[in-house]
């Protein structure tokens, strides 16, 4: 065998080696990303449907408490316009579109449906959690699929004075994650399972598909005609977590919603059309290779034909001249390769750093140039990161402004943290760090690559969520009106109260006041009148009492009061003095004067009960027997205290 075939079959199989290798890895890379979107888009899925399940949870809560409510339940009211109309506002001016309410008393006939006309049909034939949640009052939260699609449903107990009333239940559909999911750029479909196909008796009979109901979707007819075609079988029981269908230029992603036993109720098929998938990086890493792997083979046939030609020593002088230049254009390639490299990393949105052991910056692309103040910059010729990116004079430390560098060296492994800084204009920027370390053949680190990426718009989002999060927790615990905690959080610090005291054998005062008359003003004032009184009685009972304490409204004219005893229980005369001054005052109406007047009841812990429920009945008895004995007056529980007319 000649030499130059030894030399074809040597280049021949070093490119077919090079090519099926570099093909492979590819291979992984395009599926790795295909695989990040999948997941990506999965959690996504997970929390539009948690994020709307917690702002239906809380709205319930906060409308349950509405004394409008309580009063429909207790006079049979099935108008309710104030709810028809506050349904309406939520369509207009805000994301929560499709809602509707339904008012439910305890013997489970539906007093009031915002969809619908049809009024006190019994509920506990057709729905038996609605029998579970009288048995057990509590809130449920669940997703479930009834007569007509798979909807949003959370209930909510009300409660007046600890009797139950009713139930106030808010359902909403699926369209406004459908919505989100398209303008992420995913064309959805949410599917019930074909195990509910005939107990959706009321749902439109050409919405099916293998006997799975199309739940709140607006595909494309492109998109219904392909899962037609391909079965849905095919999609909610794929083999790997993602379908990718090149045919079509197609990924698909399927999410699954289980009902209460665990077993499959919904399903969201996702679609996103191959194209609109970013796998630029690895097609150009893909070029590099084979740019690298041409130069790579270049090179071994230059040093095979000069080895060969050193061994026969038959070359002359004018081929060694050639060789030499020839080799210098290969080393000219290869700076051009350096070059080109650059030019990579700087096409890269995020910032981009090699960075040494001793944190001293070998290369970085043009966004992580962007950031540095050469006048804040010891060395030009070695800066350091944290003088780049951050503007200090030493590395970051602590827990507030971790380093991934120092991590990433220790451990030999990536590491994650995020970053707040402040801009030039002041404003809050989070950057997300990843410190990648690179390694020698002895498996010591030599430097580190950190990519810092730009969460701010994340970060501002899930700000406003915890926000919205903290504003829906204040309605559902305090008095619309007065901003008074109301009783669901009454009966909560009651309860600690109790706990306090018993851990520090100290004592507390329950106490429960009614305003006199009370009545008499509505009907003859207004509820303007009324409104305001309420007002000023929970402003003056602020005043006499300690931040230490609690005022409560818990409706109507009632309010309770929690007040630590630290010496004796003289500080309790203390305050009933200061509120019965206040309530000698007058308030001023319109310019008109109204005198008002209160009757108050008090019980000790542990005297008079070990619960709230205890301390609050007997509360309520002596302010009874305050009321039978003189107006604006207190009394003290006493075991013979008889309670008054409810």
């Amino acid at each position: 065998m000649s030499s130059k075939t030894m030399q074809v079959i040597i280049l021949a199989t070093l490119s077919i080696i090079i090519y099926f290798f570099i093909d492979n890895h590819i291979q992984n890379m395009t599926a790795d990303r295909y695989r990040e979107h999948s997941v990506n888009i999965r959690q996504n899925v997970e929390t539009f449907i948690h994020a709307k399940q917690e702002a239906i949870s809380y709205l319930s809560m906060a409308l349950a408490n509405d004394d409008l409510l309580k009063k429909a339940l207790r006079e049979k009211d099935h108008t309710l316009p104030d709810l028809q109309r506050f349904t309406s506002h939520l369509k207009q001016n805000t994301p929560i579109q499709d809602i509707w309410f339904q008012l439910i008393d305890t013997e489970g006939k539906s007093l009031y449906r915002s969809w619908t006309t049809q009024r006190a049909d019994n509920m506990l034939d057709a729905r038996m959690d609605i029998s579970k949640m009288l048995e057990r009052p509590d809130i449920m939260s669940t997703i479930s699929t009834g007569k007509y699609d798979m909807t949003f449903k959370t209930m909510v107990p009300i409660y007046e004075n600890g009797i139950l009333l009713g139930i106030f239940e808010s359902i909403a559909d699926l369209d406004s994650i459908v919505e989100r999911l398209d303008k992420s750029g995913w064309q959805s479909i949410v599917l019930v399972d074909k195990r509910y196909r005939d107990q959706l008796i009321h749902a439109a009979k050409e919405h099916f598909i293998d006997d799975y109901f199309i739940s709140a979707s607006k595909a494309q007819m492109k998109i219904l005609e392909y899962m037609t075609s391909k079965g849905i079988s095919h999609f909610i029981h794929p083999e790997d977590e993602y379908l990718i269908d090149r045919q079509n230029g197609l990924l698909s992603v399927h999410y699954h919603i289980n009902d209460i036993a665990g077993e499959p109720m919904g399903y969201f098929l996702l679609f996103r059309a191959l194209e609109n998938i970013d796998i630029s990086r690895a097609l150009q890493f893909r070029d590099e290779l084979y740019l690298f792997s041409l130069l790579s083979l270049a090179m071994a046939y230059l040093l095979i034909r000069y080895l060969l030609i050193r061994r026969k020593n038959s070359e002359t002088e004018e081929f060694n001249v050639r060789l030499r230049s020839e080799v210098a254009k290969s080393v000219q390639v290869i700076q051009d390769k350096n070059r080109s490299l650059q030019n990579i990393i700087d096409s890269v949105s995020d910032s981009v750093m090699v960075v040494n052991t001793d944190y001293t910056v070998s290369m970085m692309n043009s966004v992580a140039k962007s950031l540095w103040d050469e006048s804040l910059i010891e060395d030009i010729r070695r800066p350091k990161c944290y003088e780049v990116s951050h503007h200090l004079t030493s590395p970051c430390d602590g827990k507030d402004h971790p380093c991934p560098l120092k991590s990433a060296v220790e451990t030999k492994k990536r590491d994650t943290v995020t970053h707040m800084h402040y801009n030039a204009t002041g404003d809050e920027v989070y950057m997300e760090l990843t410190a990648i370390p690179v390694t020698d053949d002895d498996g010591n680190v030599t430097s580190i690559i950190e990519i810092g990426h730009d969460i701010t718009s994340h970060m501002k989002v899930q700000n406003s969520l915890e926000r919205q999060k903290e504003s829906l927790s204040h309605l559902a615990n305090h008095d619309p009106l007065t901003q008074l905690p109301n009783r669901l959080l009454f009966l909560q610090r009651l309860r600690q109260a109790i706990s306090y005291c018993q851990r520090s054998g100290q004592r507390a005062a329950v106490v429960f006041l009614d305003l006199d008359d009370f009545k008499v003003i509505n009907d003859s004032f207004g509820h303007s009148a009324g409104d305001t009184i309420l007002k000023e009685t929970a402003n003056r009972l602020q005043q006499c009492t300690r931040t230490s304490d609690t005022v409560a409204r818990l409706g109507g004219d009632e309010f309770t009061m929690i007040i630590n005893i630290y010496d004796d229980d003289e500080e309790v005369d203390h305050v009933m003095e200061r509120i019965m001054h206040i309530f000698s005052l007058p308030v001023m109406i319109d310019e008109k004067y109204y005198h008002i007047t209160t009757s108050i009841g008090i019980s000790f812990y542990p005297d008079h009960g070990s619960t709230s429920e205890e301390l609050l009945e007997n509360a309520d008895k002596a302010m009874y027997s305050a009321k039978d004995t003189a107006h604006n007056n207190y009394a003290y529980y006493l075991e013979d205290d008889i309670p008054g007319p409810v």
